[in-house]
């Protein structure tokens, strides 16, 4: 049939257009990210599926945890992860898009399209679980002696990867349409993103979340996505699968494919030939200041014009309204926080925060602020950065409306939340105070030496943040020497504040560093005690930096 052959050319445009795009050197990052992902999934998986191979051939305490029922569980569940995690969000957001279609649509009929496309997103999963897979079947067959893993392993994962992304496209095709063809849902797209995001979080911090993924476990083992543990595990000796439960596995999963090639196909010509109900608002285009304009100030502009000036507090003003007008911008700033939620359930727990968790809220804190108002400030002018260099805004006047809206912020909630988590800590009490006393100034430095890397490294495109959001972050450069700053800054001046916490990093250094090399605690605290010196006039350096970079800038 012709249009197989044309959705073979489809997919092979596609997948040839990724790798180059990915390839590129500017996705270095990317690169680097798949690299270690599955790096780390392919050598640790082999290795951990050897040792549970072992462990069953010779009747290790894996024996009995191993049973078929948890295990056909927690494939379900993972299952039900990925297509929810990774196919539907995928489809939701830019491949749920017509301009995911490269314009092919005016040549080759939407089944083409569709084919290809699925077709292509079948690569990009083996791409991700095909390594893994093979290493966890090698490992498992030497193992257990069950050379058949070999096979079957991998056979589970093409399976797998198969059936997520036939359920997972057209799920996030018909999400994607009740997101931008209702108007309700498309005014406050944004609102409901950030209160599943935050919902989310609650789950993970109340700890929710780990209970609703065990009970999800027993009622999954039952279902048919639960057959794909049999058809990996099929010949393992010591385990219980079933040959018929494999062989339905592979049934569903081709009698599954064209049945969801055909509802995402009728979605899709549903979907790619209406046109949206509103166009979204370039989040990163904003009106002219009251500065620019002339218009009289609000009071809140009032009350800052008197402290600092007019022209000042209108841009003070204008970084609130921008990143009220971009709410996405939020997610990059709570990052450090979701990284923190999951000790939520470790605090309930002790009934303490413990003392290891005090300075990563702060860091958090000036992380957050600086990502929101001073790391990009070029950049978040958007549309109106000829407007502002060419008024008779200073540099001074510019890059210290940014550092005052940064610690408008952060010195508030910076100080309460350090101040209260010192107290529910078990610090002493001496310790306790030097942080609640000390945070004003590292929150005034961290912003201004984050304005420093922000005007070094500037970013005007706007980035994909749901795929189908866009809105202007700060640069990858501007986010690694910032979050590096903050890190080596803390570490020195732990180190020198206190004598175990230099021993306990040096016993860290000692333990990764290569060829043997011992790090002792007096060399890293005379190191510190010299690193800080840079460290802390850095700051001073990047805000005269940053005033003679806004006053020197000149747009090609």
């Amino acid at each position: 049939m012709s249009w197989v052959r044309h959705s073979l050319v489809v997919a092979h445009l596609d997948v040839t257009r990724v790798t180059r795009k990915t390839l590129d050197r500017s996705q270095l990052w990317s690169i680097v990210v798949y690299v270690s992902m599955v790096g780390l999934a392919t050598f640790g998986g082999g290795y951990l599926a050897y040792r549970a191979g072992t462990e069953l051939r010779t009747g290790g305490p894996f024996v009995e945890i191993a049973t078929m029922p948890d295990l056909r569980g927690l494939v379900a569940v993972f299952w039900l992860v990925i297509v929810l995690g990774a196919f539907v969000v995928r489809s939701v957001g830019l491949r749920g898009s017509v301009d995911a279609t490269g314009g092919l649509l005016a040549e080759a009929s939407t089944r083409t399209v569709v084919v290809g496309l699925v077709l292509a997103d079948f690569v990009y999963g083996l791409v991700w679980f095909g390594p893994p897979a093979v290493a966890i079947g090698i490992g498992f067959a030497v193992g257990t002696g069950n050379l058949a893993a070999v096979a079957f392993v991998p056979l589970g994962a093409i399976a797998f990867v198969v059936s997520t992304v036939t359920v997972g496209t057209p799920v996030g095709i018909a999400l994607r349409h009740v997101v931008s063809r209702y108007a309700f849902v498309a005014r406050f797209k944004n609102v409901l993103i950030l209160l599943i995001i935050g919902g989310y979080m609650i789950a993970i911090m109340t700890g929710q979340l780990n209970e609703l993924m065990g009970w999800l476990v027993d009622p999954m083992s039952r279902s048919p996505m639960g057959w794909l543990a049999d058809l990996s595990l099929l010949g393992t000796p010591d385990l219980e699968e079933s040959v018929t439960n494999a062989i339905l596995a592979v049934g569903l999963t081709v009698l599954v494919v064209p049945i969801g090639l055909a509802v995402t196909t009728w979605l899709a010509s549903i979907h790619w030939f209406t046109d949206p109900v509103s166009a979204e608002p370039d989040d990163h285009v904003v009106e002219p200041t009251a500065a620019v304009v002339g218009s009289e100030p609000g009071p809140v502009e009032g009350v800052l014009e008197r402290l600092f000036g007019r022209p000042t507090a209108a841009l003070v003003v204008l970084a609130y309204r921008r990143t009220a007008r971009a709410p996405m911008k939020l997610l990059y700033a709570v990052m450090p926080l979701l990284l923190l939620s999951g000790t939520v359930p470790l605090i309930i727990e002790l009934g303490e925060i413990p003392r290891f968790l005090v300075v990563p809220l702060l860091l958090a804190i000036v992380w957050g602020a600086g990502m929101l108002f001073v790391l990009n400030p070029l950049g978040d002018q958007g549309s109106v950065l000829p407007a502002t260099l060419l008024t008779t805004v200073s540099g001074r006047e510019f890059v210290g409306a940014h550092v005052v809206a940064s610690l408008a912020i952060a010195l508030p909630v910076g100080i309460v939340v350090t101040a209260l988590a010192a107290a529910f800590s078990p610090l002493p009490t001496a310790t306790s105070l030097a942080l609640v006393v000390a945070s004003p100034g590292i929150i005034l430095l961290g912003s201004v030496v984050a304005i420093g890397f922000g005007m070094a490294f500037p970013r005007f495109s706007s980035v994909n943040i749901t795929q189908s959001t866009k809105a202007v972050v700060p640069s990858k450069l501007a986010f690694l020497f910032y979050t590096v700053y903050l890190l080596l800054t803390t570490v020195a001046g732990a180190v020198v504040y206190d004598e175990g916490i230099g021993e306990l990093v040096a016993a860290l250094l000692s333990a990764i560093l290569p060829f043997g090399l011992v790090v002792s605690s007096s060399t890293l605290y005379g190191t510190s005690v010299v690193a800080l010196v840079p460290l802390v006039v850095l700051p001073f350096v990047g805000g005269v930096y940053a005033v003679r970079r806004f006053e020197a800038y000149t747009l090609d």
